[in-house]
């Protein structure tokens, strides 16, 4: 009994909540008594008297009472009850305005009380925004020393995929140089990356690729492009994961980019990749 005592109270707070909140958004439509200057000042008034009764929504949301409906945590709950708000709302402006003055746009100025959840909208989007993990991508830094000399100088080459790879051969560079090489899928990214960059500065030393090595402030990020050709949408992709494990096709396009490590929290996590690749 008292689980149903419980679900007959959240519905009838519910009820109350949605009644008078859809009177509070419906009264704007008094408005209408300015007649040709709604246009102007009625629109105005509506859509600034919404967003401070948005605001005061968010508030509101805090207090016991609608917490007591039962649905402050699920957006699917608050989605259907301002679901039905607007509906509501919107029925309700459209009968008062016309009873005030007939007008042949009411269809489309009762839609203006939208603009009341736009603060909640905002909010939430603040929200999620935040909640994103930071960093989400994984970064690494070039090694000063090669600890693998013996598996490349006994890989099979046979077994080899072909890739290309657009890298900035220094900082202040302004376009991609690309490098059609191959890679192997046994070893981690960050690793055959490594031994890359080693092969092109031996091989052109005059016109080495800057690693910032020494500089731990400075990582790379791995990525290649998706859906399309060009990077209009990226995947980043792990440098501590093996490559057959990072879904690379062949003659597929790999991004390299220089960041710079905003925090001790990413300069850490860098070097127990670095300690955990040589380890390992």
């Amino acid at each position: 009994m008292g689980q149903f005592s419980d679900i007959k109270v959240k519905i009838k707070s519910a009820i109350i909540f949605v009644l008078c909140f859809s009177i509070l958004i419906a009264i704007t439509s008094l408005f209408a008594f300015f007649n040709n200057e709604f246009i102007w000042f009625g629109l105005l008034f509506s859509i600034l008297y919404y967003i401070l009764l948005g605001i005061g929504l968010l508030y509101y949301m805090n207090t016991n009472f609608f917490k007591g409906i039962g649905i402050m945590e699920s957006l699917l709950g608050n989605f259907f009850i301002f679901l039905i708000v607007t509906i509501l709302s919107c029925w309700i402006y459209y009968l008062v305005f016309n009873l005030i003055a007939i007008s042949s746009y009411v269809h489309y100025i009762m839609f203006t009380i939208l603009w009341v959840f736009v603060p909640f909208l905002f909010s939430e989007l603040k929200q999620k925004y935040i909640a994103i993990p930071d960093p989400f991508y994984g970064c690494w830094n070039v090694g000063s020393g090669r600890t693998d000399n013996e598996y490349w100088d006994n890989i099979d080459k046979f077994h080899l995929m072909q890739v290309s790879i657009k890298i900035k051969k220094r900082s202040d560079s302004e376009f991609f140089s690309k490098f059609d090489v191959k890679i192997a899928q046994e070893v981690n990214l960050g690793s055959w990356f490594d031994k890359f960059i080693e092969d092109q500065n031996y091989r052109f030393p005059n016109d080495a690729i800057e690693t910032n090595a020494n500089d731990i402030n400075i990582g790379w990020i791995f990525y290649t492009s998706k859906y399309f050709k060009f990077p209009l949408f990226i995947r980043n992709l792990d440098p501590t994961k093996p490559i057959a494990e990072s879904d690379i096709k062949n003659k597929q396009v790999i991004f390299a980019k220089r960041v710079t490590l905003n925090n001790e929290d990413e300069k850490e996590n860098l070097i127990e990749n670095e300690k955990s690749t040589n380890n390992g």
